[in-house]
């Protein structure tokens, strides 16, 4: 590993009931890193009472949670660290690390990690750590100690956020609506149909069942359906992340997980380690896996709901969303981890370089929230809603007709061409290679039919909204404001991003016959 301005001296804190064991594997970890780093002091506290008053008195640098606490425990070790000191680095040794692979294991973890959190850039000043909850509030109270269910329990009886619970009510009614392929199929009523439109069998959905449309983006687990991965044995959610592994590309599933990876880190920040962590999703079996018959599953939960269908050697993955809050891990186990940065400066990139007279024609809306969309307060149909914002095709949007807006493609110079191409790319990551490939071709073909829009300001702090748009796919990037962090305003460290592919691409349906279309 190449070290640039690597930090030294520096002071260190573990939380270790066992003094003498954390005596013994700081002192391996100080002796392998000591040619690179001076450590000038490490100090131990057993108790989690002693933390802050141990922390106010030795100003460390650094501080790691051992393997004995549980991740409720490390979450309020951390946070009482950062309440002292609000740029110190922690990390959190995975519980029972030690007890399951040996001392070995934890000192290859802290090797591993430790040069990543003492050169990570930025950490101390990270944009988002200005709107940090308040974790004292009713809010944060009442669900540190909810699991999902709890969780979405009171929401639907408190109706708390009126606007989510709005939102939800409107999904309940859209869901019903049939799915446009659908109504232009041989539909055949003789067909034997279900009381219940959504199954409830855990293991196995039929391939053109109606839960393929029930994904959806917020936290709250509002259709349990198929098998929640927090719930499972370990054998169980490493056999589902390998299903996704196998199924795309080394950068669409390392995407993927982070994305999983920057929802527990969330779940840290806001003590909600029940409802927002890296296993918080669940998971859809649709058919059987053949190579010659259709199947497929879904994933879906907060900041992650993805779509694939496979029959034969064709693949499709749409809808896709992908999100994050904030969209950067500064400290723990997984810092560095950054997601959806690649597409925010490929499309402030393409804007910034179009001609005033073609920037003009790309922005739609000069604001964010701009009086221009005369917004009704119809859900349904709005340009903007608190929830999905300036998104359109979002969940349980499968009939939503979106006008094109903004500039043709088609009219663009050869490198904003490219451009729009790399972005539509990103987008696409989930793709394996191959499929990739063949779908690019397939947009650039259409470019001809091809728009980008582009809403809010396009300078360097701007927060911005754009959409690439056509009749093979619409590729939608909002910066959002805070949900769970504070911020009023859309910040650029919130960010939703969704992929469908209109005209009988989302859900496979280009190759779905008769009855086998999703209903």
């Amino acid at each position: 590993m190449t070290l640039t301005q690597p930090l030294g001296p520096f002071k260190l804190v573990t939380v270790n009931t066992a003094p003498e064991r954390a005596k013994r594997l700081i002192g391996r970890l100080v002796e392998a890193l000591k040619e690179k780093y001076t450590i000038l002091h490490v100090a131990n506290v057993q108790e989690i009472e002693d933390v802050k008053p141990t922390v106010e008195r030795f100003q460390p640098d650094m501080l790691f949670c051992a393997s004995m606490w549980t991740p409720a425990q490390s979450t309020e070790i951390q946070s009482i660290a950062r309440s002292v000191i609000p740029g110190i680095k922690t990390m959190a040794i995975p519980q029972g690390l030690q007890v399951e692979k040996g001392p070995d294991a934890i000192v290859e973890f802290l090797l591993e990690k430790v040069p990543l959190l003492i050169e990570s850039p930025g950490t101390r000043t990270a944009a988002f750590r200005q709107y940090l909850p308040d974790l004292n509030t009713p809010r944060f109270q009442t669900a540190k100690d909810q699991d999902a269910y709890q969780y979405v329990e009171h929401f639907q009886n408190t109706k708390n956020p009126p606007w989510i619970y709005g939102l939800t009510k409107v999904w309940e009614k859209l869901l019903e609506e049939p799915h446009p392929h659908r109504q232009n199929r041989n539909f055949s009523p003789k067909r034997p149909q279900p009381t219940n439109p959504l199954t409830t069998n855990k293991t196995l959905i039929p391939p053109h069942a109606r839960e393929w449309r029930a994904w959806s983006n917020p936290e709250f687990l509002l259709r349990p359906l198929g098998l929640r991965l927090e719930e499972q044995p370990a054998s169980i959610s490493t056999s589902i992340l390998a299903v996704l592994e196998a199924t795309f590309s080394p950068a669409g599933y390392q995407k993927a997980l982070s994305a999983m990876r920057i929802n527990h880190f969330l779940g840290q920040l806001c003590n909600m380690p029940k409802v927002l962590n890296e296993f918080s999703y669940n998971f859809l079996l649709f058919g059987e896996p053949s190579k010659t018959k259709p199947w497929g599953w879904a994933l879906y939960g907060h900041h992650l709901c993805l779509s694939v269908f496979l029959q034969g050697p064709q693949i499709f993955i749409s809808p896709a969303f992908t999100g994050a809050e904030p969209n950067i891990i500064d400290e723990g186990p997984f810092t560095g981890t950054r997601i959806l940065h690649t597409e925010e400066a490929l499309g402030l990139k393409l804007m910034q370089s179009l001609p005033a007279e073609s920037q003009m024609k790309a922005r739609t809306y000069e604001l964010l929230k701009d009086p221009a969309m005369a917004l009704t307060g119809e859900l349904a149909t709005d340009r903007w809603n608190q929830d999905d914002q300036r998104i359109t095709c979002g969940a349980f949007r499968d009939n939503r007709i979106v006008p094109y807006e903004g500039i043709l493609v088609s009219e663009l110079t050869p490198v904003a061409q490219k451009l729009v191409l790399d972005i539509v790319e990103q987008f696409l990551l989930y793709l394996p290679d191959g499929a990739r490939k063949l779908r690019l071709e397939q947009v650039e073909g259409f470019f001809g039919e091809t728009y980008f829009s582009w809403i809010g300001g396009f300078g360097a702090s701007d927060a911005f909204y754009y959409r690439v748009q056509s009749p093979v796919v619409v590729a939608e990037f909002d910066h959002h404001s805070g949900v769970f962090l504070s911020n009023q305003e859309p910040g650029k460290f919130h960010t939703h991003t969704v992929l469908r592919m209109p005209n009988r691409g989302d859900y496979g349906c280009a190759v779905r016959e008769g009855e086998d279309m999703v209903p």
